[in-house]
């Protein structure tokens, strides 16, 4: 009976722990906001944004939930209207290779081509990946404000992880690197793959809207997006058979990324004030903390690598050889093309 009771202290505890620390991780309740209220008050923002509508006096007003994240701000949703207001501008951030980039990468190959035996092939693949050689970064939209800067942020995360510079955290989705090392040492790879360079370039965009409107009122029930290459080609690309791995993890990789995730709420709220474009007022701002600028250019992010290939001799020449990947990749808020499923 003693430990009976022992065991049934311990559980009441236990549960008590539990929902102390847990407790407000769980909650959900919607809560509703006018924007000028939260321009004026910094301690409202949402977390997730689920609708909006206009209340008597024409004002707009957010719903959604708020927890720990401030993704949704009263400055960042006057930014919003003003991208929508200012024309058919569908947001997009670009961080794209340059021609600096692929003469740093000739010089190199020249380089490593007459003298690839032992510590000298290392020892200039090191100096290039080092190499200060840098990669344009492209908006349509201002550079000086927090919603450009959060798709900036957003677009770095996603080539980090396309690299595998940045860690996807989903269980057996290799980066794009690996991927095609994998089917290249598998040799069934019939993509045209250059085992020395590799030129691709991979788009974030909207994939499904499911969407429910009344008036005055819109809900977004649910939104996904994808990632798709522009690379064309008459096979299945390796760029395709990658994305596909990717797709099906998308819902995971933006929820366990911070970045990601303010990013697909920015994108909801893009949507629903742009299906209302007409009837919301511009927002005037208080002045805001200065933020760092979107930078025209950054430092590239590089990949490459080495494959030893059996030999007798360790300077024998072609003993190393390389795989060099020339990544672009882009964040686009352009929904032109997706799916767009209206609810009664």
């Amino acid at each position: 009976m003693k430990y009976m009771h022992i065991y049934k202290i311990h559980k009441q505890l236990t549960v008590l722990i539990f929902l102390f620390f847990f407790g407000n991780t769980f909650a959900t309740d919607t809560v509703s906001y006018s924007c000028y209220d939260m321009i004026a008050d910094n301690t409202l923002y949402l977390s997730t944004v689920n609708g909006i509508y206009f209340d008597g006096s024409n004002k707009i007003v957010l719903t959604g939930v708020k927890a720990k994240e401030k993704n949704i701000t009263g400055a960042l949703s006057a930014e919003i209207i003003d991208i929508v207001k200012s024309g058919d501008i569908f947001p997009l951030c670009l961080i794209d290779h340059t021609q600096e980039e692929n003469d740093s990468y000739l010089s190199f190959q020249e380089e490593f081509t007459t003298r690839p035996n032992g510590s000298d092939g290392s020892r200039m693949a090191v100096n290039w990946e080092t190499a200060k050689v840098y990669q344009d970064v492209k908006v349509n939209v201002n550079r000086n404000t927090q919603f450009a800067n959060s798709l900036y942020k957003a677009d770095l995360v996603l080539k980090s992880i396309i690299l595998g510079k940045l860690r996807s955290r989903v269980f057996r989705l290799p980066s794009f690197p690996g991927f095609v090392s994998m089917q290249l040492q598998s040799k069934k790879s019939k993509s045209g793959f250059s085992p020395s360079k590799y030129e691709t370039i991979f788009y974030l965009k909207p994939d499904t809207i499911i969407v429910k409107k009344e008036q005055n009122h819109i809900e977004i029930i649910r939104s996904t997006f994808k990632l798709v290459s522009l690379k064309t080609s008459t096979d299945t690309t390796l760029e395709e058979l990658w994305a596909e791995q990717f797709n099906r993890h998308m819902d995971k990789i933006i929820k366990k990324n911070k970045d990601l995730t303010k990013m697909a709420e920015m994108f909801k709220l893009y949507f629903m004030i742009k299906q209302n474009a007409n009837t919301t007022p511009a927002l005037k701002k208080n002045k805001i903390e200065t933020i760092d600028l979107v930078p025209e250019k950054i430092k590239a992010i590089k990949f490459c690598e080495f494959v030893e290939a059996p030999a007798p001799l360790i300077n024998e020449p072609g003993r190393y050889t390389f795989r060099w990947v020339l990544l672009s990749g882009a964040v686009s808020f352009d929904y032109r093309n997706c799916v767009i499923i209206e609810k009664q």
